[in-house]
């Protein structure tokens, strides 16, 4: 078995390993997952959990800052502010020896900044969907609410699930939707899309006096768009 075989072996043994029984005390709950993290000729062992799109939401707006030039976008400061959010703790492999984080965000401190960065980048690459991921959700749903889903694709369960809230069937709470992963959220976004396009109920696809297809951009069509929608009672 090679080193990076028995570091697999190990991520397993911590994921799935009931409490009780783990003598490492670590342990990836339901909502964490644990990245392999190479350093040098070695790794770390990272357990991170996925924020929800509105967290992300908040770090985004408050990483914009105000300076006599004008606003501008500060990175490093959502780095910082994501990770002392998801990390949970980290496992050296060289040392055996674990690191937790606390509800300040403190294990960073401990954290040199190349492998902050090494981590960040990992999480990203985790929780975000890739391209040819979000191009299958999209055509798929697009297939199903045409009618043709059965063809050449099953049908993703989320799809159905979008399709029944859009109907009013299915509901969330409030809360429930902000605590939805980005992932999730992401994923409901393209289903959405897809259903406009189908439907032709997308701003650019809408035209107010002949109810046909009126190609153009989103914001200038959106005034016309919102025109179309059922007056709100009182």
């Amino acid at each position: 078995m090679t080193k990076e075989q028995a570091l697999d072996k190990l991520i397993e043994i911590f994921s799935n390993l009931p409490e009780e029984h783990n003598q490492y005390e670590l342990k990836a709950n339901k909502d964490e997952f644990i990245l392999k993290i190479p350093i040098k000729d070695s790794y770390i062992l990272c357990c991170l959990k996925e924020l929800s799109w509105k967290e992300s939401m908040e770090i985004e707006a408050f990483s914009f800052r105000e300076d006599n030039d004008g606003d501008y976008f500060s990175g490093e400061y959502e780095k910082r502010e994501i990770l002392k959010k998801t990390l949970v703790w980290i496992y050296s492999v060289d040392e055996a020896r674990v690191e937790y984080n606390d509800s300040y965000g403190q294990l960073l401190a401990k954290i040199k900044y190349d492998i902050i960065d090494k981590i960040y980048q990992e999480y990203f690459r985790y929780i975000n969907i890739d391209a040819k991921e979000a191009n299958y959700i999209y055509n798929t749903a697009l297939k199903y609410f045409n009618g043709t889903a059965q063809e050449d694709r099953p049908v993703i369960p989320l799809i159905v699930e979008v399709d029944y809230m859009a109907k009013g069937i299915v509901t969330i709470s409030r809360d429930e939707f902000a605590k939805l992963s980005i992932s999730e959220f992401e994923k409901i976004q393209l289903i959405l899309a897809a259903r406009a396009d189908a439907l032709k109920l997308a701003p650019t696809q809408i035209d107010t006096s002949k109810n046909n297809v009126n190609v153009g951009g989103i914001m200038d069509n959106l005034q016309q768009y919102m025109q179309t929608l059922p007056k709100r009672a009182n």
